[in-house]
């Protein structure tokens, strides 16, 4: 699919038939928008269990995209563009004839600070969290598309294609031989999309195989689409012995004809879901949460529109702060990347 043809509806229906995909084009920053928006689907298997857990259907509304964010979530941070030091960079659109691209996400670390991939920059800039620049480093040698960025303790991570990495701390950025897309943490360790390994990235950088992604607490769980359409969302909690079936459908009560979604945890164990979908050439996003030590998942928010003509082929990016309980959402604005952050009382973000 061309750069320049960037609908809504036409980026979904070829992102169809790449939901469990997690690779990734470095051929040019001009790829496929769908191979990256894929990436937010944890598809993964389910082991076997030696005990049958009980299995649930909930049915939630995932609806048409908002104009804003629910009223819980705060804007935080707005980052614009520009030429300074502290704006982060836009790629040149040539005279119209390529789209714009701003950078590639954020992701805190548990100070609250933001690291940007800051693609068309080169770099990696931090700032702290009501978006005030603190310094920036270098990506070395050629161009590549590192994606999906983390902040792992005290490193920033981001995939990367052609077989390589980007691992980066306050002093310096380097490149390392490690391949895939690493779409989820725990807040020390990161696991593959499709959750079939784990790789400590303080560690020698040598992944092990994984059963189940374990939320921060520590407690397994996996997540995947099921049915025929794949358009269901199937949550397994084998500690609290339940298998949760959320059964999306639209306003009319239908299934959305595409859905994909992204699931990060936080330290009470609360699974929060960005939710993706279309339906009748409506762009469908909404949030919700599921107890993972009780399996209750509460209603679908509708959230905005998760993309813009300078998101950089995929859709806005949900994370957590590490040891807390507030989650952000990352939108890539045309004229700035706006970060919302939304807490939970148990243990928030607290401003230092």
């Amino acid at each position: 699919m061309s750069a320049v043809t960037r609908t809504t509806s036409r980026r979904w229906a070829v992102g169809v038939g790449l939901v469990v995909l997690a690779s990734c084009s470095t051929e040019s920053r001009v790829h496929s928008a769908t191979t990256s928006v894929a990436r937010m689907s944890m598809t993964t298997p389910s082991p076997p269990r030696t005990e049958p857990l009980e299995r649930e259907t909930v049915t939630r509304v995932l609806g048409v995209a908002a104009e804003r964010p629910p009223v819980d979530w705060v804007q935080v941070a707005e980052l614009p563009y520009g030429t300074a030091e502290s704006e982060l960079g836009l790629a040149d659109d040539h005279g119209g004839a390529l789209p714009a691209w701003g950078p590639e996400y954020a992701a805190p670390d548990k100070g609250g600070r933001w690291w940007v991939l800051d693609t068309n920059k080169r770099r990696v800039a931090r700032f702290d969290h009501d978006g005030r620049f603190l310094g920036a480093v270098a990506i070395p040698g050629r161009y590549a598309e590192f994606q999906l960025p983390f902040v792992v303790g005290e490193s920033f991570w981001a995939s990367g294609g052609d077989g390589e990495a980007l691992l980066a701390d306050e002093t310096s950025a380097r490149r390392v031989a490690v391949e895939g897309a690493w779409s989820y943490s725990d807040g020390t360790r990161l696991y593959r999309a499709d959750a079939s390994e784990v790789l400590d990235p303080s560690g020698p950088l040598v992944s092990e195989v994984a059963a189940e992604l374990l939320t921060p607490a520590g407690t397994p769980f996996l997540a995947r689409l099921i049915g025929g359409d794949r358009t269901d969302i199937e949550v397994s909690l084998p500690a609290a012995g339940r298998q949760v079936i959320v059964d999306l459908v639209t306003a009319s009560g239908e299934p959305p004809e595409v859905v994909l979604f992204e699931v990060q945890a936080d330290v009470v164990d609360r699974l929060s879901f960005f939710v993706l979908g279309l339906a009748d050439g409506q762009q469908l996003a909404g949030f919700f949460t599921i107890d993972a030590s009780s399996g209750a998942v509460s209603e679908v928010e509708p959230m905005r529109d998760p993309f813009s003509p300078a998101d950089p082929d995929s859709p806005a990016r949900l994370r957590i702060i590490p040891e807390t309980t507030s989650a952000a959402m990352v939108f890539v604005d045309s004229d700035a990347l706006r970060i919302y952050r939304r807490d939970w009382p148990e243990q928030p973000y607290a401003q230092p």
